[in-house]
């Protein structure tokens, strides 16, 4: 199943990270598909709850996204994807980037 990824660096003066062992991480998720063998189709998706600790908010709850992943396959070969993405407050710089593999 393809999945979303997302990096961001923070670099300061000697390659330190922002204080406290602040950064993305992510506070939950899940997954599931509807068929795994013999099936006509399959669908799957992925949904993953991340927060962002760091000098511009310590408490971690305002840069706090959802990602939601689907994907489907056909028995024939072709599949489909796309990607939703629940965006409380974004910030100047943050360049989204998805796709399907």
């Amino acid at each position: 199943m393809p999945k979303t990824l997302f990096r961001r660096e923070v670099r300061r003066p000697g390659g330190a990270r922002q204080p406290w062992d602040a950064d993305w991480s992510r506070k939950s998720a899940t997954e599931g598909v509807d068929c795994a063998t013999d099936c006509p189709a399959s669908r799957s998706e992925a949904h993953a709850d991340f927060t962002c600790r760091g000098i511009f908010d310590a408490t971690g709850t305002w840069y706090a996204n959802t990602h939601h992943s689907y994907v489907g396959i056909k028995a024939e070969g072709t599949a489909s994807c796309h990607f939703v993405v629940d965006l409380r407050h974004t910030f100047i710089g943050w360049n989204w980037r998805r796709g399907c593999a």
